[in-house]
């Protein structure tokens, strides 16, 4: 019985050596990608500190201004909807705009479940989990091959994700509000 207990002890602490091997080299891959990066780290209005890395400064300054303005879009949308916006836990942010081709590579993005898009290719993801990701810290990863309203309502429906996150929220169905979130316009 001691034996079969240890036995799966050590299981256990292999599969996550190699999730966390995993991980450290599907990061490595994604930072040499953008290794000409710029990085904005902001603490907003929100507490919410947002990072944006991508392999210019002009992708950078976009993505920021879309995450930001959308983030306050996402406050008001979801006051008219009368869902709760109190925090159960804090969670930073983090957008990587990378190429389609390394989003899409299931040996370098070997981490995310596949399975959940049913195997399809994505121009954009938000992870978190506390083995995947920084404790604290929600992930979205966006094709940089994104443009224009298709750039913006990635953003918008990859923010919901976060927002789910970050107020413990798993009633209803969010991939709904997603996309409801993404038609929704601000002035």
């Amino acid at each position: 019985m001691k034996q079969n207990k240890l036995f799966l002890l050590l299981i256990s602490v292999c599969y996550i050596f190699i999730l966390v091997a995993q991980d450290a080299e599907a990061k490595t891959i994604i930072e040499n990608e953008v290794r000409a990066s710029t990085e904005i780290t902001i603490s907003g209005e929100n507490n919410i500190q947002l990072s944006i890395v991508s392999s210019s400064q002009s992708s950078t300054e976009k993505i920021f201004q879309l995450t930001v303005e959308n983030i306050s879009q996402m406050d008001s949308f979801l006051g008219e909807k009368n869902l709760s916006q109190a925090r159960c836990k804090n969670i930073n942010l983090v957008v990587y705009h990378i190429p389609y081709d390394i989003l899409n590579n299931r040996r370098i993005m070997s981490f995310l479940d596949w399975s959940a898009w049913n195997n399809l290719n994505v121009t954009g993801i938000y992870v978190f989990d506390s083995v995947r990701s920084p404790t604290g810290t929600g992930t979205i990863y966006i094709s940089n091959d994104l443009r224009g309203e298709i750039l913006n309502k990635t953003i918008k429906h990859e923010l919901i994700h976060f927002w789910q996150d970050l107020t413990c929220n798993t009633a209803g169905n969010m991939e709904l509000l997603s996309v409801e979130f993404e038609k929704t316009v601000y002035d």
